[in-house]
């Protein structure tokens, strides 16, 4: 499936769960490196890849846990814990803080500094994290304007804090699991904990390359759970989904327990071809909108 901004390979395995699916990707993305390049081995960058070895599985919360700046350990005197991960007001905070903190590094930066070293120390400094920490505390003293349930906002937020905290730091394939059912709309929930989905990403060299999951193929539970993504598109959300009316109609004539996954052939391309810019493998470049045919031709504007 192509559209202007990606390329991916998607399919369905019926009688299959989440868990399958990671091994099957991890095997097919394995053959595939050995069959293009004839090792297992990916330069990308500054970074040496090793697909031989056995992918990473982590939790969603542990790679916060895992990945978290040790500068940020003691934000206001008191110790970063995976408690913080599950209390709404503690979440709130550590989402809002890697943009304060980079509002707060703008404020002291000198222009006229020409020693490099002194900024980068200076900026690290336990100084400027507790003034921005202190930021964010009058910030969240404020109401909330973070629309949806408490469980969404938990779930929005936690995703955030992985994005900002643990995602540029995957540099060896590894499977990020356990994502927030709120933002897994199309994925069933996990039987042990309602709260997750059976869900997975895979991240390499800090890119997301597959999404796969358990697919939802209860009719009336996907319903409720598109009703949810419309709310909040209505709200401002442009990243919700919309009502898919023939996907309901699709699944109340029958599904078999599933597990469905998209692969980013293009970030896979970048991989396996050291390219920096996905401009360099996307198959189709971006290309301007056709003109409509009563449009006058602007002389000198208008491309061949």
């Amino acid at each position: 499936r192509h559209n202007p901004e990606f390329t991916m390979l998607e399919f369905y395995w019926a009688y299959a769960d989440v868990n399958q699916m990671m091994d099957f990707c991890e095997e097919m993305i394995r053959a595939t490196v050995f069959k293009v390049l004839g090792h297992t081995h990916v330069r990308f960058g500054e970074h040496d890849i090793d697909f031989s070895q056995g992918f990473d599985r982590l939790r969603m919360s542990e790679a916060v846990i895992r990945y978290w700046p040790e500068e940020w350990s003691g934000l206001g005197g008191e110790r970063f814990e995976s408690g913080w991960l599950m209390d709404s007001k503690r979440l709130r905070e550590i989402s809002l803080f890697p943009a304060t903190l980079a509002s707060e590094i703008v404020t002291h930066i000198d222009i006229n500094e020409v020693d490099s070293k002194n900024v980068e120390r200076r900026l690290g400094s336990d100084e400027v994290i507790q003034s921005a920490w202190r930021r964010v505390q009058n910030q969240t003293r404020e109401p909330d304007l973070l629309q949806g349930s408490d469980e969404m906002k938990l779930a929005l937020r936690l995703a955030d804090v992985f994005g900002e905290v643990a995602e540029n730091r995957l540099v060896k394939p590894t499977f990020i699991t356990d994502f927030p059912k709120p933002i897994s709309p199309l994925s069933k929930g996990s039987p042990s904990d309602p709260s997750i989905a059976e869900r997975f990403e895979l991240f390499i060299a800090g890119m997301e390359c597959a999404n796969g999951f358990s697919e939802l193929n209860d009719p009336e539970e996907q319903y409720q759970r598109f009703k949810d993504q419309v709310e909040r598109r209505e709200r401002g959300d442009e990243e919700a989904m919309v009502m898919d009316e023939d996907y309901i109609r699709a699944l109340s004539y029958g599904m078999p327990p599933a597990a469905g996954i998209g692969i980013g052939i293009d970030r896979f391309v970048m991989l396996l071809t050291n390219r920096q810019s996905i401009r360099d493998v996307i198959l189709f470049p971006h290309m301007r909108p056709p003109r409509k045919r009563e449009e006058p031709v602007q002389s000198g504007n208008e491309e061949a």
